[in-house]
């Protein structure tokens, strides 16, 4: 997209050219995109689907295809088709997020707010751009992505030597002990994370506040929980924080995010204006932190 016709909703460049302007062309080109083999993944995830049907009462009867039809609606994608899929979409990335005048998220290859796209940290001062979670797959795209799925206040008052998101992972059987919704952070060169609902619940009425060195929660106006950033407690089956302490609403911080941001928000009316049907999950190549599915 060329530098001089104006974008939507963008409150802060996502990169920046040689002459010291704003640039958003090619944030999902191939040129300016990693692509990361996924073969083993696809394999996975065909198995798995073969399976699945094997157990049913129809039999060995694969119907991923039109299952994925009716969930996500008329996708106008050339190839769409009974297998797992990788779809590149021709969309202008949205800040979602911001903390501050440097610090922000970003939803980018996204079919629309409620539909997939994978989410970027970016910290100008420090020309950080890095993968928090998502994906544009034909599984992704079936629900939100897991920043967007968050319905609750999200206060962010941590300074650059935090990053916290939030992860949602969902029941994969009755005996699986890592679903939920978890705040995942980074503090002192290590990811850690607290489980804050159960993995269906939006959070409407939960509130989540990252300071500097603690984490509260609290929901529908009663007193909350406080964990502090740097514990080691956690527990073992799901390896999340266990130790917190109580905190009254009197004691509840009266602080707020830099920016006023609340809530992760996006705009529904962006679009893509092209969808492509690729190999393989493509990623910013200039971000860092992608996954690798070899």
């Amino acid at each position: 997209m060329s530098n001089t016709q104006p974008e939507p909703l963008r409150d802060a460049p996502i990169s920046i050219d040689d002459n010291g302007k704003p640039s958003w062309r090619g944030m999902c080109s191939y040129k300016n995109i990693k692509v990361r083999s996924a073969s083993n993944l696809r394999w996975a995830v065909g198995i798995c689907g073969l399976l699945l049907s094997c157990f049913s009462l129809s039999g060995c009867i694969v119907t991923s295809g039109a299952a994925f039809g009716a969930a996500s609606g008329a996708m106008e994608a050339k190839g769409v088709g009974n297998d797992f899929k990788y779809y590149l979409f021709d969309v202008p990335p949205q800040v979602i997020y911001r903390i501050d005048d440097h610090r922000f998220f970003t939803l980018e290859n996204y079919k629309d707010c409620d539909h997939g796209g994978i989410v970027y940290y970016h910290d100008t001062n420090k020309n950080i751009k890095e993968y928090i979670n998502g994906g544009s797959d034909s599984n992704s795209i079936l629900t939100a992505n897991p920043m967007m799925s968050w319905k609750g206040q999200f206060i962010y008052t941590a300074s650059d030597k935090v990053l916290a998101f939030v992860d949602r992972y969902p029941l994969m059987s009755d005996r699986d002990t890592h679903s939920g919704v978890f705040v995942s952070y980074k503090i002192d060169g290590k990811y850690k994370k607290i489980k804050v609902a159960g993995d269906t619940e939006p959070g409407f009425d939960t509130t989540l506040l990252i300071t500097s060195n603690n984490f509260y929660i609290k929901s529908n106006g009663l007193r909350g929980g406080v964990y502090d950033l740097h514990s080691t407690s956690v527990t073992p089956s799901n390896g999340a924080l266990n130790d917190y302490d109580i905190v009254e609403n009197k004691d509840w911080p009266q602080v707020s995010t830099p920016s006023g941001a609340i809530r992760f928000t996006c705009d529904m009316s962006i679009r893509p204006t092209n969808v492509s049907v690729i190999p393989e999950q493509v990623y910013a190549a200039d971000a860092t932190g992608i996954p690798h599915h070899e």
